[in-house]
């Protein structure tokens, strides 16, 4: 499987680590099963916005020298 293109590659990426959160429930105790579902849909959730901040409020970073 070729990954060229990195929306692919993110989306992949999100697809083993969700694959194997789901995997791991099952052996977690049922007290913590809970906190571990909000944790699962939170974390990614949170990068996302992070990542869309970046995005939105952009100062110069991602500019290379030929972009000026």
């Amino acid at each position: 499987m070729s990954t060229n293109n990195p929306l692919k590659f993110i989306a992949v990426f999100g697809t083993v680590v969700g694959s194997l959160a789901i995997a791991s429930l099952i052996f977690l105790p049922p007290a913590i099963q809970s906190i571990f579902v909000y944790f699962a849909i939170g974390f990614p959730l949170v990068v996302l916005l992070l990542f869309l901040v970046v995005l939105y409020f952009p100062n110069g970073v991602f500019k290379s020298g030929v972009d000026e």
